[in-house]
């Protein structure tokens, strides 16, 4: 075995997302040399700390604690070893919890370290010996004795000795004799899956999407029309169609392109340098040696990126002397062109490669000026260029020829019609030999900037260190990436959860019914993914008239009968009889009315007009018809290709294959093109049209519709029951990249069809008819022309009046994706894409990113079933992670061991090495190649499919089979795939691995079959196999990664008792068992210390409380943007841990302090929740937190348009114009306002440096001229005016945290960036949580010697608690972690209390504890006797006093307090309908005052203050009001004159005459009128009580 296998070093988190273009051709050492030349210098390891020992020391105790729980619960199911192993076993148990403290072994060092260091060395030493002594015992008697699971007890001895080894290691050198092995990348990995998916976007699924369009011939086309003072007539049609889509510098596949992409990121890198040596050069005042420093840095940075730019420059012009020598050697005749195409590309790789290079060595040195902090403090979006090639079709009208004539240009360059002349190549080859062209022939044009992905692949913090690097560049230690930078503000594009693709599902839906007459409620739906991530949903109907009905949606909902489908699709010529056959065949669960709705299929397929073809082209002529003929009567929706309503340029056959391949089961489609059919084509040449690839696909498509429909039938017999898309296991990950591919398609679609408008609009017919001829024409007219052509393509690309990404900026910026239906793509929703990256602290902002959203639809349905957890998701989303209120069960979060499967590139050699693994398996396997009868195809058999292919049919035995084979193959064995910790790294789990094999067997509610995915978007988890043959250096216990569906068919124990428990009380035998109680948990649930002993909402509560905490959010305060942050000043290491904590290095960004809690009725003021704080405690820094607000200032005044407004301070006399500011007009830094005496410490903090009358900036209007004697400019500064702090409307004293100049105009800032800081001490009103989900707020301070403290050690608690705030809540893990933090302050270690730690049939871990504390001299149930702090006196109850870890919320009753006026309608704020108060703060609304203030307000006596806040301060208001009927609105007036008015009841008649004028005018609410007008709307008169009945 490994003598230290968890020595593994950790690498930088790279992308594991298929292949590069260039790395697959360029020799390897050559490449490596390369990638070697990058690195300038190499960093030494940083060492391991003692403290980062004790901690790994810990871990693995704490490891090996579980081992012998999980033994302890499975001896009896193992005998091998016999006593030896359970001897071995219990004397482990007995020795570890003195390895973890002894209290006889402490003391001071001795030889070389600590006495209780080398008491665990000696036995762990005795531990090993003993442990090597029973594994070879047990190796020996492995299948020879009673087992149940074999080798268990084997692997239990290899987990530990593993452990045991480690211990070793750490305890046999020196701390700093080991590297360290901290490693952020843990974090970057659960978020790796955002950033391989946006590398897979620009990687594979824009070519895939290129590929896709040029395969199915989706082409923007336009009409020519010809001129004349007639009406225009149509010359034939130009299409455009994209070749290549370029990003950033890589993937690079064309050197040109990624040269000049390389040289616009390095522009604006040296226009950045130029920018800071201005602001350097304008510090002239400052000789002091940071600032030449900086300038020498800059001088040298400046060098490397000039260097960089001459170099790229020398390269262009070698790679373009090279293409021009490769395309002479093709004109010469004497090289064969194939070599020639494939001799350029190597070269254009090593190009492609150097020129990468070049620019990642230029960005890297000026990390400080392209990482993505650069982009936040300036506003800008994170973003590299991009380009797109395009291509040319011209197609002669049919008026013209009866043949029309066409000609596609994939560059333009005449010599490359002769080249192909003189090689007598087809039309249809062109494109291969394209490439010859120089690419600066080929059409490229700009698409604007394309935005980046923090930590993608052009991102310049990818592969850098993350210790050096980071900080260099002002970034994050952990930044993790995972997001957009759009306009400064960091974006996270959301991950929603979908029906999971290539697969058909039942589905039973009430709104189904409505799709037509005769449908019902029952459809078999498939959501088809393309490779390029664009997806389309294809609907399997049933009618109650026999009829099945296969629908889709584009624009309008289409409804096409499935038998003209299949025989659409039927290469194999098959007879109606057959169709018969191979859909009635094999039934066995259905009912016997079956066979007649086969019958009464066909019979509507007979009675149709097209009934009696034959042919499958002829029925393929049919469906191109029938969409030709709704492309020429629609107004809006054109989507046929290549076609006008004057100009058809293709065959029928050829629309209805285009709309097969476009629209019905895409999924299939194989990567050949489809030719061009003439319309006049003959039945020959269309029989001669089809490719055999194209015959694969049909074939590939009627085997799966054929299966489908059969499925369909099934479950409206009721064989199989609703399978649903609600349900984790028929769900998958709407991706990144699938998000980002829907919004460029509509990007790229938008742009191309104006691009080719204004292209048909404006280019003549003489030239459209020149084009056409130019594979005839002579050179110098070929030169013209195509001339020509490209001033009309300069023409159109300049004419672009929006920039083409606007859509996707749209998108990553407001989260609404404007889709064009024209689009094939099934877009869940419009609105809600995006969120805002939130850090208030850590926790908040990395769950943002592992969080899966349910969509926009689902949030607001009322139903509940959506809303509730189901079995299906266990282990793959967190149980009780989920928020509170409107989206609990909408937002939830993925477990901490979820992985999300990553797609291989579609036709690489992975994904083929990938294909044959998985069929190597089958064998017997029975499809339509086969010799197998329909009878052995059908009968006794399950349909295999393969990503949504079906193979054939297996028999279930032979299926069952192959599952079990499949799930052996892909387990994880080797030992380096994992750390000792148990956690795998993202890049050590390859696709094979990550293959879900589902096998359904007969008889059950889902579809039998056995199916297969290794596509990405699904959720996978690692589970342990059991019983496995592993030894030596191997994993004792196999990792298997499982998913969604796959899990409903496995047997998996949750804890180590269930494998006894299955046995004795199901008599079953698990085949997988958890790896351990964490795995299943979030990140932020698995810090919650006993998180089984609490009931399920205070868990729930606990991580959104996390959530709200106002801990430890970023390093870079000084130099982030963001409005309002929250921060805590002191926050602890908990002393309660749980080992994710360790693991994920989350220390750092801990949230609370370990507080002395004494649960204890006292003063009165604990009622519930609130929480009495020790306020000493609280000066010494104890849960005090403050607020750090970012405001970018810019210089303005009053002025004219040209004036110029700078920040300056100074006077024409050099006085300053304020004292508190600097010379610049500027804020001191942390200064003391009004003195000038030098920083320090105690000055710096002792006042604020803001209050209300504070200048915080001083700006000036500026002048400039020449001075004639020195013949120089110079400055002159007038109206300078001071903005006050009050001005900011803050309401609170703060301190300057930062200042930091952005732009310069000459000498002067004109714009900085100025950080705030408001302390904000803990106050009463303020909120507080423990760990476990129990919130209060604070009612009181109280002085530390007002407290009562313990008779023992005198200890006084800092927070008191009511204990009637635990039966209700049932939160016994805060009880159990304030004990075993008390015995861990005891004992001076730290603690583990990790979730499952410790699982048996009655929880052992208060007694542990209690025990423990026993012999510590302490209560065991830690109780405490105090004495009253007041009285002196001792109390007469024993108090729970202990230690917890508590958390400061962001609820600060700072940030809520309100006060307000007198409300007017008129003068103050208020609202218009009812005259009461506003809401909010920010407007300076009300406080609202309802029932049970009122009751309150009352029951003290305070009438007069209830009037006064309900009437005269609210929305009174005077009306009249009949006294006779009490009537409030049926007054009107009678007449009026100038001086008075006369009132009159139209209800009662008061007031008609005088002696019965009883109309009074009374003071009311506003409120109260509004509220009998709405009453009366609805018949209901309002009487109001107007005298005392007893009068």
């Amino acid at each position: 075995m490994s003598k230290n296998p968890s020595l593994r070093s950790s690498r930088s988190h790279n992308s594991s997302v298929g292949e590069n273009y260039t790395s697959t051709r360029s020799s390897v050492s050559s490449r490596h040399r390369r990638q070697e030349q990058k690195r300038e210098v190499l960093l030494p390891p940083a060492n391991m700390t003692p403290f980062e020992r004790l901690q790994l020391l810990r871990n693995a105790l704490t490891r090996m604690q579980y081992i012998g729980e999980r033994h302890l619960h499975s001896a009896m199911l193992d005998t091998a070893g016999g006593e030896k192993v359970l001897c071995f076993f219990e004397k482990l148990r007995e020795r570890l919890p003195k390895l973890e403290y002894n209290p006889r072994k402490l003391g001071c060092p001795e030889g070389n370290g600590p006495k209780q260091l080398q008491y665990i060395r000696e036995q762990t030493l005795i531990l090993q010996d003993a442990a090597n002594v029973v594994l070879k015992s047990c190796e020996a008697q492995k299948g020879k004795c009673d087992a149940v699971y074999e080798g268990l007890s084997y692997h239990y001895l290899q987990e530990v000795l593993r452990e045991l080894e480690e211990i070793q290691h750490l305890l046999s050198h020196a701390p700093s004799e080991m590297p360290s092995r901290v490693n952020t990348d843990l974090l970057a990995d659960l978020v790796s899956f955002q950033i391989n998916e946006f590398d897979a976007f620009a990687e594979q699924r824009v070519e895939a999407f290129v590929s896709e369009a040029k395969n199915e011939g989706t082409l923007f086309t336009a009409v020519v029309n010809e001129l004349s003072q007639r009406a225009p007539s149509s010359t034939g049609l130009v299409s455009i169609f994209v070749l290549d889509v370029a990003i950033g510098v890589r993937p690079g596949r064309c050197a040109r392109i990624v040269i000049e992409h390389a040289q616009h990121n390095l522009t604006k890198l040296e226009n950045r340098l130029h920018t800071a040596g201005s602001v350097l050069s304008a510090m002239t005042s400052e000789k002091d040696l940071p600032t030449e420093t900086q300038r020498r840095e800059l001088a040298i940075l400046k060098d490397r990126v000039s260097g960089s730019l001459a170099e790229l420059i020398r390269l262009k012009k070698k790679w373009e002397e090279e293409e021009l020598r490769t395309f002479e050697r093709a004109a010469s005749g004497q090289h064969v062109l194939l070599s020639l195409v494939e001799m350029k590309r190597l070269k254009e790789a090593e190009i492609i490669e150097e020129a990468q290079l070049i620019h990642d060595r230029a960005m890297h040195s000026c990390l400080l000026f392209s990482a993505p902090q650069y982009y936040r403090r300036y506003s800008e979006t994170y973003a590299q260029p991009c380009h797109v090639q395009i291509g040319f079709k011209f197609l002669q009208g049919e008026q013209v020829e009866s043949q029309p004539k066409s000609m596609t240009l994939y560059a333009l360059v005449p010599e490359f019609f002769s080249l192909m002349r003189q090689h007598n190549i087809p039309a249809q080859e062109h494109e291969r030999y394209a490439a010859l062209v120089p690419s600066k022939h080929h059409v490229w044009v700009s698409f604007s900037e394309f935005p980046e992905m923090v930590r993608g692949a052009r991102c310049s913090l990818r592969g850098v260190d993350t210790r050096n690097d980071h900080f260099r560049a002002f970034e994050e230690q952990k930044e993790v990436g995972g997001y957009f930078i759009m306009r400064g503000g960091e974006r996270i594009l959301r991950a929603l959860l979908m029906q999971r693709c290539n697969v058909p599902l039942n589905i039973f839906r009430e709104r189904f019914s409505s799709q037509g007459p005769f449908f019902s409620p029952k459809a078999v739906v498939i959501r088809c993914k393309r490779p390029s991530g664009l997806t389309i949903q294809n609907y399997f109907y049933y009618a109650t008239t026999g009829e099945v009905v296969f629908s889709f949606a584009r624009k309008v909902v289409w409804h096409i009968p499935v038998l003209l489908l299949l025989f659409s699709l039927n290469t194999r010529h098959c007879s109606s009889l057959e169709m018969y056959k191979l859909l009635t065949i094999g039934f066995t669960n259905c009912s016997s009315s079956h066979v007649a709705r086969v019958e009464a299929l066909l019979q509507h397929h007979h009675q149709k007009p097209y009934g009696s073809l034959v042919h499958f082209l002829d029925y393929m002529g049919v469906l191109g018809q029938m969409y030709r003929k709704y492309h020429e009567t629609s107004n809006t929706f054109h989507f046929l290709p290549q076609f006008h309503s004057t100009c058809q340029g293709q065959h029928d056959v050829w629309y209805g294959l285009f709309m097969l391949r476009r629209h019905v089961l895409p999924h299939l489609n194989v990567n050949e093109p489809t030719r061009d059919l003439s319309p006049t084509a003959t039945q020959e040449e269309c029989v001669n049209w089809l490719s055999p690839k194209l015959l694969q696909e049909l074939n590939a498509k009627l085997d799966a519709m054929i299966a489908i429909v059969r499925q369909l039938y099934a479950f409206f017999d009721g064989a199989n029951e609703h399978q649903g898309n609600d349900v984790p296991a028929y769900q998958e990950i709407f991706t990144v990249s699938q998000v980002l591919m829907g919004g460029f398609e509509v990007c790229l679609n938008k742009y191309m069809k104006s691009f080719v408008y204004r292209l048909g609009s404006h280019i003549p017919s003489h030239l459209f008819q020149s084009i056409l001829q130019l594979g005839e024409l002579p050179g110098n007219e070929s030169s013209g022309v195509i001339n020509q052509l490209r001033q009309y393509t300069d023409y159109c690309e300049r004419r672009s009046i929006n920039e083409p990404l606007d859509a996707l900026h749209r998108l990553l910026i407001t989260g609404n994706l404007t889709l064009d239906r024209e689009e094939d793509f099934y877009c869940p929703q419009t609105s809600g894409w995006v969120v805002m990256a939130e850090h208030l602290n850590f926790y908040r902002f990395f769950e943002q990113l592992r969080c899966l959203h349910r969509g926009k639809t689902i949030a607001e349905m009322r139903s509940s079933e959506v809303r509730k957890y189901p079995c299906e998701a266990f282990g793959f989303i967190c149980m009780v992670h989920s928020p509170d209120g409107a989206d609990c069960g909408v937002l939830n979060h993925m477990s901490v061991s979820t992985f999300v499967s990553e797609s291989v590139p579609t036709g690489s050699r992975n994904e083929e090495d990938l294909l044959s693994r998985i069929t190597e398996e089958f064998h017997g396997l029975r499809n339509g190649g086969s010799l197998d009868s329909l009878v052995d195809r059908l009968v006794g058999t399950v349909p295999v499919w393969v990503e949504g292919k079906m193979l054939g049919y297996l028999a279930p035995e032979e299926a069952e089979r192959v599952c079990k084979a499949l799930l052996r193959k892909k387990a994880l064995k080797t030992g380096s795939s994992m750390e000792l910790s148990g956690i795998v790294r993202r890049h050590s789990v390859n696709a094979f691995s990550m293959v879900e094999v589902v096998y359904v067997p007969p008889g059950n509610k889902d579809p039998q079959g056995l199916y297969i995915f290794y596509d990405n978007g699904r959720m996978m988890r690692p589970v342990q196999q059991i019983e496995s043959t592993s030894h030596g250096d191997e994993l004792p216990f196999p990792l298997v990664y499982i998913g969604t569906w796959e899990q409903t068919w496995l047997d998996i124990a949750s804890v180590p008792s269930d494998l006894l428990d299955g046995l004795t009380q199901l008599n079953r035998k698990y085949e997988f068992m958890e790896q351990n109680g964490s795995n299943i948990l979030s990140l932020t649930s698995a810090t919650i210390p006993f998180f089984e002993h609490n009931c399920s909402p205070r868990n729930l509560f606990q991580c959104g409380l996390s959530k709200q905490s106002a801990g430890t959010q970023l390093q870079t305060l000084a130099w982030r943007k963001e409005a309002k942050l929250f921060r805590m000043y002191c926050p602890q290491r908990y002393i309660s841990r749980t080992l994710p904590m360790d693991y994920y290095g989350l220390d750092d960004v801990n949230l609370g302090v370990n507080a002395v809690i004494a649960i204890l009725a006292y003063t009165g003021y604990d009622l519930d929740d609130a929480v009495i704080l020790n306020s000493t405690a609280s000066q010494f820094g104890m849960l005090t937190a403050g607020i750090t607000v970012a405001k970018v200032i810019t210089a303005s005044g009053k002025g004219e348009k040209d004036d110029v407004f700078v920040f300056q301070n100074l006077l024409s006399n050099g006085q300053p114009f304020t004292p508190e500011l600097d010379a610049h007009g500027l804020p001191r830094k942390r200064a003391v306002p009004g003195t000038t005496e030098l920083l320090s410490f105690d000055s710096d903090h002792k006042y604020p440096t803001l209050r209300d009358s504070s200048a915080v900036y001083c700006c000036a209007k500026r002048y400039e001229r020449i001075d004639p004697l020195m013949n120089k400019k110079v400055y002159e500064y007038t109206r300078h005016h001071v903005t006050k702090w009050w001005q900011f409307d803050k309401g609170e004293n703060a301190w300057v945290h930062s200042v930091v100049p952005l732009k310069y105009d000459g000498p002067d800032p004109t714009s900085a960036l100025v950080v705030f800081r408001i302390p904000r001490p803990t106050a009463i009103g303020d909120k507080f949580s423990s760990r476990h989900g129990q919130k209060g707020t604070l009612p009181l301070h109280i002085r530390a010697y007002d407290l009562p403290f313990s008779t023992r050690d005198g200890i006084t608690p800092d927070i008191i608690i009511n204990p009637h705030a635990f039966p209700s809540r049932m939160t016994v893990g805060m009880v159990l972690e304030m004990m075993g933090a008390k015995l861990g302050a005891i004992q001076g270690r730290f603690c583990d209390h990790s979730a499952w730690s410790v699982v048996d049939e009655r929880p052992r871990s208060a007694e542990v504890i209690g025990d423990a504390l026993q012999k510590a001299g302490y209560n065991r149930y830690g109780r405490e006797k105090l004495i009253d702090g007041i009285s002196g006196e001792e109390m007469e109850a024993d108090v729970f006093m202990g230690i917890s870890g508590y958390q400061r919320l962001r609820h600060m009753v700072n940030d809520k307090w309100q006060a307000r006026a007198r409300t007017d309608a008129h003068t103050h704020r208020a609202v218009t309908k009812t005259g009461q108060p506003v809401k909010g703060r920010k407007r300076h609304g009300g406080v609202r005052v309802g029932e049970m203030e009122r009751d309150g307000l009352l029951s003290h006596g305070s009438a007069e203050v209830v009037l006064d806040r309900l009437l005269h301060v609210s929305d009174k208001a005077k009306a009249f009001i009949c006294v006779e009927c009490g009537s409030l609105l049926s007054i009107y007036e009678r007449h009026a004159t100038e001086y008075s008015t006369w009132k009159t009841c139209k209800f009662c008649g008061a007031g008609s005459q005088e002696a019965t004028d009883t109309i009074a005018f009374v003071e009311i609410p506003q409120v109260l009128r509004l509220w009998a007008a709405e009453l009366t709307g609805i018949g209901i008169r309002v009487v109001l009580k107007t005298r005392d009945e007893a009068s």
